[in-house]
């Protein structure tokens, strides 16, 4: 009678085969897990070095934009328009060449157009001054 093997050796050795298995199975899992993890890692720097770069461009091209329009810096315009506004038609303005539709260049213009009314007004008055005292 040839020698048999228990049955509970079969199992331990399928038990073997399948635990030998499993661990391989975790190993190549892991492997993969971290190689997707570097990938996606590298692609999120390049994304946000991107966004980054992306959003600096964006507000250089909106800060050129915006003083494009105003015609200089912020302040000076700021300081042009409390002068006009407080009576004081005398200030330059220093426009660039061609600027006719900023910020500044209508300051300028506004400044012109009232120095001349106030202008028109004192030779009116004066007018009527010398009429009246023509007339007295």
């Amino acid at each position: 009678m040839a020698w048999r093997a228990w049955p509970s050796d079969t199992t331990i050795r399928a038990l073997d085969a399948l635990t030998k298995f499993g661990f391989q199975g975790r190993k190549a899992a892991a492997a993969e897990t971290k190689a997707v993890y570097l990938k996606t890692r590298m692609l999120m720097f390049g994304l946000l070095a991107a966004a980054l770069l992306f959003g600096i461009g964006l507000a250089v091209v909106i800060t050129r934009h915006l003083i494009a329009q105003l015609g200089g810096e912020p302040g000076t315009a700021a300081a042009v328009a409390k002068a006009v506004a407080g009576a004081d038609l005398t200030t330059a303005i220093r426009l660039k060449a061609g600027d006719t539709h900023s910020l500044m260049a209508i300051l300028a213009a506004m400044q012109r157009s009232l120095a001349a009314t106030v202008t028109n007004v004192r030779q009116g008055s004066e007018n009527v001054a010398t009429a009246s005292a023509q007339i007295a």
